[in-house]
């Protein structure tokens, strides 16, 4: 009997797809299974039983729908966010990413989500912890994960699979607490933002803050250039109100200037565009010299 077969055989549904899904993220299939039953009873497009108001727009253990999905989310902010699909994306985030996968109320777009968040999870920190940061933190998480690895012997024995538990891989982001890797997360959203709102340079990269060029001899962690990125983006932006303040200033002093007097020989006119281009012009340079002493 094939792995695909034997899917089929102990409750998974569209196992084929789930098989495929699994494999395209490099999440052991066993543990796809493991996922699936814990989470849907093998693979259903259900909605959770979390203690938050429907709202009147789902049904709770009711089937997902794209019309129930579509109506609920824009009033998710207000009710509080409920599982979704076969894996049971819970976090907005998550939601999200489906959404621009193709939808949130499609069970293949939602295990693609799922299977690559826990993936994500075995791979930086193992197995059983993997399966408790899918569920969350505290005492049920912990059970979650204990219940989760006693159903993925099982389902290793029933696909014929037996690998052994991969060690958490390495890397500067591992070394990380989970409060610092969320306030990466949150600085790498707002510098995503800032890049999108027109407040960096796309064409180098540069995504809202000043790049170190030649850098210094100091050994910064990736948290560490985040927050150094961050608050010189939030120094830099009311430099850039007080020098577009003083182009207002000295743009109108010009132009009161450049008025000729009323009656017969009052001068010739001035080029009040030339001007303001000439002044900005002299300010950037200003500003490019000040920063470079501060260097």
């Amino acid at each position: 009997m094939s792995a695909v077969d034997s899917l089929a055989a102990w409750g998974i549904l569209r196992a084929p797809e789930v098989a495929a899904i699994a494999a395209g993220v490099g999440l052991e299939l066993a543990a796809a299974a493991t996922l699936l039953e814990k989470e849907s009873a093998g693979g259903r497009n259900v909605w959770g039983h979390d203690s938050v108001s429907t709202g009147g727009y789902y049904e709770k253990g009711g089937p997902v729908t794209r019309e129930n999905y579509t109506a609920w989310k824009p009033h998710r902010g207000r009710l509080g966010s409920q599982g979704v699909g076969p894996c049971q994306l819970t976090w907005p985030g998550y939601q999200d990413q489906a959404d621009r996968a193709g939808g949130c109320w499609d069970p293949l777009v939602s295990m693609r989500v799922g299977f690559a968040v826990l993936a994500g999870h075995i791979g930086r920190h193992g197995l059983r912890d993997g399966f408790r940061r899918y569920n969350g933190s505290g005492p049920a998480a912990e059970r979650y994960a204990d219940d989760a690895m006693a159903k993925l012997a099982k389902w290793r024995d029933r696909l014929g699979t037996h690998h052994p538990s991969p060690a958490p891989r390495g890397g500067p982001l591992m070394a990380l607490s989970d409060a610092e890797q969320g306030e990466l997360l949150a600085l790498v959203r707002t510098l995503h933002h800032q890049l999108y709102a027109g407040e960096g340079d796309p064409a180098t990269g540069r995504a809202g803050w000043r790049t170190w060029a030649g850098g210094t001899d100091e050994t910064l962690t990736v948290v560490d250039y985040l927050r150094r990125a961050n608050v010189e983006t939030r120094q830099l932006h009311p430099n850039l109100i007080s020098l577009h303040q003083k182009v207002d200033r000295l743009t109108a002093r010009e132009t009161d200037r450049a008025t000729p007097p009323a009656g017969p020989g009052g001068g010739a006119p001035v080029d009040l565009d030339a001007l303001a281009a000439r002044v900005v012009e002299l300010l950037a340079q200003r500003l490019a010299q000040s920063n470079n002493q501060e260097r």
